[in-house]
């Protein structure tokens, strides 16, 4: 044997060694990373979801949409299928150095509750809080009933004003049925 020879295979050892270090070292950073960018996608993807929720809450809310059951059950689901998809993922690795983890935790719980707590959106009760749209009929005549108003008060009740009542009188008086 030559001296190239004797030495080839100790070099050669290092630099497999070397190669397989690094491809393990480079192995473990890209799923970091990727475990990385799973949790922003997770993070943005239940952002996007309150955010939907809540706009459709708010157009319900205001009449500016009707109520929908197979829509809330749309809504519902997907937050469902967002809940089970993070646990999983969760439970698959530890996330503990990984950025973003805690704050996904946390919107896990918060889904959690806002699932268990789930309740149809309605529409406001007081017409204040209501945004209405009137056709032109409609705006038509309601402007007619406003100038009407002006013209035409509607009289103050007769008989003595109504007497303010304490708050220890108001709590205290009898129920009606």
């Amino acid at each position: 044997m030559n001296r190239v020879e004797r030495t080839r295979p100790a070099s050669q050892n290092q630099l497999n060694a070397y190669v397989e270090s690094w491809h393990d070292d480079h192995r473990a950073a890209m799923q970091s990373a990727d475990w990385a960018d799973m949790i922003a996608v997770g993070l943005s993807v239940y952002h996007l979801l309150r955010g939907r929720d809540q706009s459709r809450r708010e157009k319900i809310f205001r009449g500016l949409s009707p109520f929908s059951a197979e829509d809330d059950a749309l809504h519902r689901d997907s937050f469902s299928v967002w809940l089970s998809t993070t646990r999983a993922a969760l439970l698959e690795r530890d996330h503990d150095t990984v950025d973003g983890s805690d704050d996904l935790r946390a919107r896990v719980v918060e889904a959690t509750e806002y699932l268990a707590n789930w309740s149809p959106p309605t529409v406001s009760p007081a017409l204040g809080l209501r945004e209405l749209q009137l056709d032109d009929t409609a705006a038509t005549e309601f402007d007619r009933i406003l100038a009407n108003a002006k013209v035409h008060p509607t009289p103050m009740p007769s008989g003595s004003p109504m007497q303010e009542a304490s708050l220890e009188n108001f709590r205290s008086r009898p129920k009606s049925a």
